[in-house]
């Protein structure tokens, strides 16, 4: 048996080597593996392969169609085309170098035996007929010819053979796409009754146009009826041939339905990719990694002021003021060099026109195949407006704070009246037990004014940290009231915390300390020459701010009822605890008295 021999023309170096090897596995003998269109000329007329399997894009001075041309002009060699695109055009483009057969990348194995077979079977015919000068096929399958059937029954194809109109033969894999259990439920029909009506007439032209000429109709894709009426789609090829000397056609087809579904997922894709790119609001671009918009939107043509031709193939840079293109490009060139792009910022522009704006920009990698790569894709949108309505806002917030800054100020200073009117009334007064309420009232107008006082000098108008406030009030309240010969220590905790409350609850809390240090201070430490006054802040267990206030003084006398006193300062505290929504407590022994407040926070 003669082995036939391929010579194999391909500029990948490994693709070459892949189809070297397939081919030797399965019984060819591979000639030579040569990369250039003009080595392929040479090697054909040295060593006259049966065959020649030629990628069609081949680089250099020679692409394979070209190549192809001039191996024919001195030797009779059938040329089976690779190519990577398997469109209309790159079959259009095989037919022009006399393709006697084609295989696309990613290739199948399974495909390569039957496509070559075909194509030396194809110009055998086409050498016998051209000898015998004789328009009629003189040597073509039929039920003799055994190598034929052979591979025919053995193509992972589909292969059918009719005359007439009529099928005469189906290979197994024709049965089995089909869906026909035996070759006898296909023979005897119709061809066309396998063809979707709508391709009826092209593909009935095709085929008496081919019978009439002697020629191999173009391959093509059409629609195919399954004996169960189910659709799906075909690429398929066509031949003139005599099967049992008749003259008839020969129709090798792949069912490509998964293909054409996956093609029009994409076209889908495609579109709805085209609507969202062309009807978004938000500007959009994609540039390669010089700076070149490769696209753009409407949307950002019309950000910029520029019709879609002045900003498409031109520097992004273009579109802004001279004096801000050098620093923009150089910056976006070292940034996407290094990767390092600023995924998300907002930036006041010039544009080429004058016009200024506030920009909001995102951006991110694109990958994609491409000398200029990688791509940077932004989303730009014009927040001019957003800008302008956010300093209005800040310009009114600053113009508020003065105010309630102003407003605390003026209130501390009306306070500090009211309480230099009661100071200046109660030195009037020579009856102590007189002047004493005055003085009190004093203390409780001076605990509110520091409130006010601690809020006109914060940044935060409407919170007080109480630990501060303390401290303040402690201070302020050992200096009018604790005696000379004393030694009495305020310790407040926890020392550092920052304890926020707003006004309405720290008004209230500051005048219960008020009155309840006041008291520990006049009554506790009677005749006791040092003693401490410990105030504590925190929160319990229900979640409850709990306020203590213990001396370690003489105590509340026996003969006095806290929850029943006429005292005003008692009254006061009991008063406002429940303003706070909460209670107070006490405790009292000779070595000391604790006063607890609970409130909810408000």
């Amino acid at each position: 048996m003669k082995f036939s021999t391929v010579l194999i023309v391909e500029d990948e170096k490994i693709v070459g080597l892949h189809l070297a090897s397939i081919l030797q596995r399965i019984g060819y003998i591979v000639v030579d593996v040569v990369s250039t269109g003009m080595e392929a000329v040479e090697i054909a007329s040295v060593k006259k392969p049966d065959v020649i399997l030629m990628d069609i894009g081949l680089s250099g001075e020679l692409d394979g169609i070209e190549a192809s041309r001039k191996i024919q002009q001195n030797i009779d060699i059938p040329v089976v085309f690779i190519s990577g695109n398997s469109d209309q055009a790159s079959i259009e483009k095989a037919m022009e170098g006399n393709a006697y057969g084609y295989i696309f990348k990613p290739f199948d194995e399974r495909e390569i035996r039957p496509v070559l077979e075909i194509a030396l079977y194809r110009h055998r015919h086409d050498r016998n007929r051209s000898i015998d000068r004789n328009p009629e096929p003189k040597t073509h399958p039929n039920e003799n010819d055994e190598r034929y059937h052979r591979l025919a029954e053995l193509s992972s194809d589909c292969i059918i053979i009719h005359v007439n109109g009529e099928i005469v033969y189906v290979n197994p894999a024709a049965v089995k796409t089909l869906n026909a259990i035996s070759p006898h439920e296909l023979i005897g029909k119709k061809a066309l009754d396998l063809i979707h009506p709508e391709f009826h007439e092209i593909f009935g032209k095709r085929t008496s146009d081919a019978l009439r000429t002697n020629t191999h109709p173009e391959p093509a894709q059409a629609k195919y009826v399954r004996l169960d009426k189910s659709e799906f789609f075909v690429k398929m090829n066509a031949s003139v041939i005599t099967y049992n000397g008749e003259k008839g056609m020969q129709i090798v087809f792949q069912d490509i339905t998964e293909q054409k579904d996956k093609e029009e997922v994409l076209k889908k894709s495609e579109t709805l990719f085209r609507q969202v790119w062309e009807n978004s609001r938000d500007g959009k671009r994609l540039v390669d990694k010089n700076g070149i918009i490769l696209l753009a939107n409407p949307s950002y043509c019309k950000m910029v002021g520029k019709p879609p031709d002045e900003v498409i193939g031109q520097m992004y840079s273009n579109v802004y003021a001279e004096d801000q293109q050098p620093g923009l490009l150089s910056t976006f060139r070292q940034r996407i060099g290094t990767h390092s792009i600023v995924t998300h910022y907002e930036k006041k522009l010039r544009l080429w026109n004058g016009k200024e704006l506030w920009l909001e920009l995102s951006n991110s990698y694109v990958d994609a195949e491409g000398e200029n790569g990688p791509f940077l894709l932004s989303i730009i949108r014009d927040i001019s407006e957003r800008k302008i309505v956010e300093e209005k806002i800040r310009t009114s917030l600053m113009e508020k704070e003065a105010l309630l800054k102003e407003l605390h100020h003026r209130v501390k200073n009306n306070m500090q009246i009211v309480s230099s009117l009661l100071h200046l009334q109660a030195q009037n007064i020579q009856d102590k037990a007189i002047a004493a309420p005055l003085r009190e009232s004093q203390n409780r107008v001076k605990s509110m004014a520091l409130i006010h006082e601690q809020l006109y000098q914060s940044d935060n108008l409407s919170q007080v940290n109480i630990n501060v406030y303390l401290r303040q009030l402690t201070s302020r309240l050992l200096r009018s009231i604790q005696n000379n010969k004393q030694n009495i220590s305020v310790r407040i905790e926890p020392e550092n915390d920052m304890i926020l409350m707003n006004i309405d609850t720290a008004i209230p809390i500051g005048l219960i300390l008020n009155e309840l240090m006041t008291n520990a201070l006049k009554y506790a430490f009677i005749d006791k020459d040092a003693g401490e006054i410990c105030v504590s802040i925190d929160i319990n267990s229900d979640n409850l701010y709990q306020i203590t206030v213990k001396d370690n003084g003489n105590g509340i006398p026996a003969d006095i009822d806290i929850s029943n006193t006429e005292t005003l300062g008692l009254q006061l505290v009991q008063s406002l605890a429940a303003q706070l929504g909460g209670k107070s407590e006490c405790a009292s022994t000779s070595s000391g008295t604790i006063f607890t407040i609970t409130f909810p926070e408000r």
